[in-house]
């Protein structure tokens, strides 16, 4: 520890950042004078010599106008990144992380306190005058300060950083006093309706409306937001639409008039739209690249965990309720930890998983893992489960919510290469409350998934099928997916036969040949381990229906006598033929 906080006062001091020597495990400086005292590197052995030491940092003035957006509620923690302007300067405790945001601002502000009515601290700009604990400092409370990003600081202007604090203030501080269930529409309805008449744009609205669902809590947000486009559309019309007087009756004046003091017009300060970069407009040209310099580009080879498994690689698997979905996910993460050969396809080496479960109980988690492990991932496979969510953090695991959404990202993120293969299991556990019919409600879902795919994550989701055989609900849920596998039970299945299924590919991108055929997939139960057994699927049957199909024998007796079997059987296999010439036309 005391090393590293060495190696650390040096660092902050090249980087032309006073510091300050910190009791170590406590927050405030004991040395008299201390706002005073810069330190130069001469100074660092007598202050940092071997004894455990924490760090801190003089803020504003002594270290050329860094500022600390110290986050001290949860409902900030939550909407920074809507409102903040990116930096690459983070830090936090394991229990707040990213709690502190890191700018160069000019010119300096003061230091300045958000509290709510109780006198609690939602944000506090920290500047001249303070310090703030930096890592790898010791809270008082016992936790390491790390840091998420250690980047540069990104430069900004004063007010830009100012109105961007009070926009994140007003939301934290409306997402804390919200209405509860009832009245939550008349509550953004009403709020739109102000808004708009101080001036703020249709987008501008929209975010806001939606920052302070998201951290209330709201499972209405898109709802919520679209109280703006209504209240809009009414305003233009010259109709009228509720607005300020309205929400102080549901919020309060109190609460009202401190949001008038961040955001409102005499704040004098601009409510910013949902952040690009810190300086002006986001400018995409160095993102676009001439066909000549895609010609020569060298691109690496992706490493691929599976010949359809590789880092972005977006996996749907669907089948009907009982074929053994979970166990072949489960299947699935317990051979990718433990870099051993799953079905027909090797693993070169072990690979970290985080399995989200939204249904099972532990215990059933438990004993299904533990026979599928053949030996210790050691710490290359962690859960994510509903029962543990809503025993640590009493909530329900409903990745419906962005706030869920955005904590899981976060995990990820401080976790790194730690884990490679994110596994969704299920859909409808998981996002419970999507109308499953409608592409649109599953839109910010998929705009998720595909944030995880540019960070290098492979995500499986799980899901059921529908009555056609394909994925239940809308297709468009297919749209942005690179593999989709279908899990069916044998026509002929016999429930005595345990975990029996039939596996296809449905969709694949970038794979064929032999590494998607199809797959007659067994696992075996030895009492103490589980054992996946595969081969080719004895297609003669459904192959021959096929052939008759494209002969012109469609009549299910026509099928039958010519093959010799059943018409139950004929229409079974029939069916199959069907539905899946339907999937590949529409694929």
């Amino acid at each position: 520890m005391s090393h590293t906080t060495r190696e650390a006062a040096e660092n902050y001091l090249s980087r032309g950042w006073a510091i300050i020597p910190v009791p170590f495990g406590k927050k405030a400086p004991t040395l008299k004078g201390w706002p005073d005292l810069w330190l130069t590197k001469d100074d660092l052995s007598r202050h940092f010599n071997g004894l455990p030491v924490n760090i801190g940092v003089l803020l504003g003035d002594p270290s050329g106008g860094l500022i600390d957006v110290d986050l001290d509620s949860p409902e900030a923690l939550i909407l920074a990144p809507r409102f903040l302007p990116p930096t690459e300067c983070r830090f936090g405790r394991a229990s707040t992380p990213e709690s502190h945001w890191l700018y160069l601002v000019a010119p300096i502000p003061r230091t300045n306190q958000h509290r709510d009515l109780d006198g609690s601290v939602l944000l506090e700009v920290r500047s001249t005058g303070c310090q703030t604990l930096f890592p790898p400092s010791v809270h008082p409370g016992g936790e390491t300060i790390e840091f998420f990003k250690d980047g540069e600081p990104s430069s900004i202007e004063q007010t830009c950083l100012l109105g961007a604090i009070g926009a994140l203030a007003a939301a934290s501080l409306l997402a804390r006093h919200w209405p509860r269930e009832g009245s939550r529409q008349e509550a953004a309805l009403a709020l739109a309706g102000g808004l708009f008449r101080w001036g703020w744009d249709e987008g501008t609205v929209n975010h806001f409306l939606g920052a302070v669902a998201v951290a209330a809590g709201d499972d209405e947000i898109s709802k919520r937001v679209s109280a703006g486009d209504y209240t809009r559309k009414r305003l233009d019309t010259e109709r009228p639409a509720t607005g300020w007087p309205h929400l102080e009756a549901l919020i309060g004046s109190d609460v009202a008039r401190r949001v008038r003091e961040w955001i409102g017009p005499s704040s004098e300060m601009k409510v910013p739209s949902p952040p690009t970069k810190a300086t002006g407009l986001l400018d995409i040209s160095p993102a676009v690249i001439s066909f000549e310099a895609l010609s020569t580009l060298e691109i690496s080879e992706r490493p691929h965990y599976l010949p359809w498994l590789a880092p972005g690689t977006l996996v749907m698997v669907h089948g009907t309720r009982g074929v053994g979905k979970t166990m072949f996910q489960l299947g699935l993460a317990a051979a990718l930890s433990t870099g051993t050969p799953f079905l027909k396809w090797p693993i070169t080496k072990p690979v970290g998983v985080l399995y989200v479960d939204g249904e099972m109980r532990l215990e059933d988690l438990r004993a299904r893992i533990i026979k599928l492990v053949p030996h210790s991932p050691e710490d290359k496979l962690h859960f994510l489960t509903s029962e543990r969510v809503f025993g640590e953090l009493e909530r329900d695991l409903s990745l419906t919510r962005e706030e869920l959404r955005e904590a899981v990202t976060r995990y990820l993120e401080k976790a790194g290469e730690t884990i490679q293969v994110v596994i969704l299991d299920n859909i409808s556990s998981l996002f419970a409350g999507i109308d499953e019919d409608k592409k649109q409600a599953w839109e910010p879902i998929n705009a998720w998934l595909i944030r995880l795919r540019h960070r290098g994550l492979a995500v499986i989701l799980v899901h059921h099928s529908g009555k056609g055989g394909g994925q239940r609900g809308t297709s468009g849920r297919e749209d942005a997916l690179d593999i989709v596998i279908q899990l069916d039970k044998p026509v002929a299945h016999d429930a005595r036969d345990g975990c029996h299924f039939e596996l296809r590919f449905t969709k694949t991108r970038s794979v064929k040949g032999e590494e998607v055929a199809p797959l007659d997939v067994r696992l075996h139960d030895h009492g103490a381990r589980l054992e996946w057994v595969s081969g080719p699927i004895e297609e003669s049957k459904e192959a021959a229906v096929e052939r008759l199909m494209e002969e012109g024998v469609e009549g299910v007796t026509d099928i039958a006598e010519r093959l010799g079997i059943s018409k139950g059987y004929a229409s079974k296999l029939k069916t199959r033929v069907d539905e899946r010439k339907k999937r590949k036309d529409s694929a």
